[in-house]
């Protein structure tokens, strides 16, 4: 698939999932808590690239942020995530942004990113274009799929299911959410089952990585990294990893 076909499927895709399946926003609230921590978040300019229903992006504001920055390629999920600025009255910049071809300049003391340069065309350039937006003594928080030895599986069975009628596509998708996402409460950010399911198994364009390779990339940019979270959900092979990166 060629880089603007990818985008406008994901985009599209997310036109819908998110526009139905709207995350909790105290659920959210606690999980940023746990792993940003409030210190780097109150007081803080802060950049949600590829905001979604933009969940992540009301909870900082909501946690004391100074200003926050949402962006996104999906017309329907900034739609969606105005809408929930609204309901919470905080104020928040929405953007539409394609992260492979960036307008935005500004600097951001902090950059959040959970679950989202994977579904880009290019993963790696993704991550280099939003790094490009950090200050220097800045801290990207980024969350990828993790590749396992039985990732093959997963994107066999996302290459199947993605045959099916889109009518069965939620159908399915409530008939297997049990199986997958029981990780731990710990990691829980406020999403739909179903939601996350379809977000799994039926998006045009997902890629795995491994905290080694993402280590790597901030190297790259002469960066520090941590693992914070090994895996989110019940097994390995479906779920993200979340590192920070910081100079």
């Amino acid at each position: 698939m060629k880089q603007e076909k990818i985008t406008d499927d994901v985009s599209k895709f997310y036109d819908v999932v998110w526009s139905k399946y709207i995350p909790e926003v105290e659920e959210q609230k606690k999980f940023l808590k746990r792993y940003l921590g409030l210190k780097n978040i109150k007081g803080k300019i802060i950049l949600d690239a590829g905001c979604g229903t933009g969940v992540a992006a009301v909870s900082l504001k909501l946690l004391g942020a100074k200003e926050v920055y949402a962006i996104d390629i999906s017309e329907g999920s900034l739609k969606t995530a105005k809408k929930l600025a609204k309901e919470h009255k905080v104020k928040i910049t929405f953007k539409k942004e394609n992260l492979l071809d960036l307008k935005l300049d500004k600097k951001f003391d902090v950059i959040h990113s959970f679950g989202v340069l994977h579904h880009t065309a290019d993963c790696r350039l993704a991550f280099d274009n939003v790094l490009n937006l950090l200050k220097p003594k800045g801290k990207f928080y980024v969350a990828l799929y993790l590749k396992t030895p039985l990732t093959f599986l997963q994107q066999s069975a996302r290459y199947v299911l993605r045959k099916l009628p889109k009518q069965y596509w939620i159908p399915v998708s409530k008939a297997i959410r049990g199986l997958f996402v029981r990780g731990s409460k710990r990691t829980k950010r406020g999403f739909d089952d179903e939601g996350d399911m379809l977000d799994w198994f039926f998006v045009p364009q997902r890629t795995h990585h491994t905290p080694k390779e993402l280590a790597k990339w901030f190297r790259k940019h002469k960066m520090k990294s941590k693992l914070l979270i090994a895996k989110t959900g019940r097994f390995a092979s479906t779920s993200n990893f979340m590192m920070v990166g910081w100079k």
